[in-house]
């Protein structure tokens, strides 16, 4: 307990101390207060003074610079005029100079002791060189380059006037090419859509007995004529467009077509994808009959799932899964199958068709 009470003793020691240090600060600072207060409001008062003086400082300011500016160009102005007098007095002596050298040669051509004025017609041809002198004044001064820089232009124009007439000439001769080649090309497409067209007819007519199609023009994209529109007519049905038939009679008319452009533009083999898969089995039959009898002419890969079209085929190639899981391509010739049917005098079959099956 005597402990505690030394160790509260020495903190209100301390305590006290502190409060004595604290009370002579502040009485330090009530004595500093009033002559800061002071300096503070001295301050502001010169502050508001330089405000009051500030704008008349400001236009005294503005006006100096104004009154330089307009000395500046004062004397830019007296320099650009000096320069012209001085340029103007060396025309003066020249003229000067001149007109005294004529003068003293037309002394020298005269006779001993008369004057320019005492000859006949003198006075008139000394106004008539005075007139000539003020036209020449008044023409002021001249281009000695002329000459040539007038030279120089004539030959830049005569070249640019050649290259003109050639670019005149190469651009008459590019339109007229275009005409021609646009009168080709209507005749050459012409030739081919009413081609296109005609064949279009015949193939529909063969998968679709009694049925007609035709291609018409109509108005594209790109202006009149720019499009073609494909118009059928199934068997007894009116004709309409393509867009408003069935799968199964879109599929023919489709294949139709196909057959008709590669009958204008030929190509070394043709590949029909599923196009029997919309058909019934009496226009799978026409197709295979009309796929085997074009395949003499030229080579058809047909990939169907019909037996009647692979039945039309002369070769057929198949996917096999053995018991293993692989799978592997299978072939069978069907003309070999058809020899006996064709010694018996049954139709062969077309050598150049043949089919996948799936």
């Amino acid at each position: 307990m005597e402990e505690d009470l030394a160790r509260r003793s020495l903190a209100a020691e301390a305590r006290a101390r502190r409060a004595a240090e604290a009370e002579a600060g502040a009485a330090l600072s009530a004595g500093v207060l009033p002559r800061l207060k002071t300096e503070a409001e001295a301050a502001k008062a010169r502050l508001v003074e330089a405000e009051r003086e500030a704008p008349g400082e400001e236009a005294e300011l503005a006006e100096g610079a104004r009154r330089l500016v307009a000395l500046e160009e004062a004397r830019i102005d007296a320099r650009l005029k000096a320069g012209t007098l001085e340029g103007n007095l060396e025309l003066i002596t020249r003229e000067a100079e001149l007109l005294a050298a004529r003068l003293e040669e037309i002394r020298r051509r005269m006779p001993d002791g008369v004057a320019p004025e005492e000859i006949p017609g003198g006075k008139a041809r000394e106004k008539e060189m005075r007139s000539l002198e003020r036209r020449l004044q008044e023409i002021g001064p001249t281009n000695a380059l002329a000459e040539a820089e007038c030279r120089e232009l004539e030959e830049r124009f005569e070249t640019l006037r050649t290259q003109l007439d050639d670019i005149t000439a190469a651009r008459g001769d590019l339109e007229q090419l275009i005409e021609k080649l646009r009168a080709e090309e209507e005749l050459r497409y012409e030739a081919v859509f009413g081609a296109v067209a005609a064949n279009f007819h015949e193939y529909f007519a063969q998968l679709a007995p009694g049925g007609r199609a035709t291609l018409r023009h109509a108005d594209g994209d790109e202006g009149p004529r720019s499009g073609v529109e494909i118009l059928v007519q199934p068997p007894r049905k009116r004709l309409q467009n393509v867009t408003l038939l069935s799968s199964g009679e879109r599929s023919l008319a489709a294949l139709a077509l196909v057959l008709a452009l590669d009958e204008v533009n030929p190509s070394p083999f043709t590949i029909l994808d599923e196009v029997d898969a919309a058909l019934d089995d009496a226009n799978v039959g026409r197709f295979g009959e009309m796929v085997a009898r074009l395949g003499t002419e030229r080579q058809f890969l047909v990939i169907t799932h019909n037996h009647v079209t692979m039945s039309h085929a002369s070769t057929l190639y198949g996917i096999h899964l053995d018991e293993s899981g692989t799978s592997h391509i299978v072939s069978v010739r069907l003309e070999d199958i058809r020899k006996p049917a064709t010694a018996q005098g049954a139709l062969p079959a077309s050598r150049n068709s043949s089919a996948q099956a799936g």
